[in-house]
């Protein structure tokens, strides 16, 4: 089986139809090693500490980087999957994702991960959810 190579899947995502997407999920599940150890995602500081003080281009130690803001996200829809598995029909929430790398990353943590892909010329993305309890 040959690896996927997500910046690939990424750059073609606009001409992807969900039907191509159902094919490229099951490979990128076998391609993609859960984790087993923790349950959300988690990065080590990428800010420069310099003297104990944190150290960002704004000087502001209170600005949040955008990947703090991606590991929050991934872990909110972790999280909100994660309370709606046993959930049925109208009562059940689904997450949002709107890149691969993003699915790639749930799949680490949820690898029976469902998805579909809703492809738009401006705004593709992904409906997770999980589907048995």
């Amino acid at each position: 089986m040959n690896t996927i190579s997500i910046n690939e899947l990424e750059k073609n995502k606009s001409t992807m139809t969900d039907s191509q997407w159902q094919v490229i999920l099951p490979q990128l599940r076998n391609q993609i090693k859960p984790v087993e150890t923790a349950t959300k995602l988690t990065r080590k500081t990428r800010c420069g500490y310099i003297f104990g003080h944190r150290w960002t281009l704004s000087d502001n130690e209170h600005e949040r980087t955008t990947d703090e803001y991606y590991v929050d996200c991934i872990n909110d829809t972790l999280q909100l999957i994660r309370d709606n598995r046993c959930k049925s029909g109208k009562n059940k929430e689904r997450g949002y994702v709107y890149h691969i790398y993003g699915i790639c990353d749930l799949l680490k943590f949820e690898p029976n991960l469902q998805c579909t892909f809703f492809p738009d010329e401006k705004l593709s993305y992904f409906e997770v959810w999980l589907e048995k309890c």
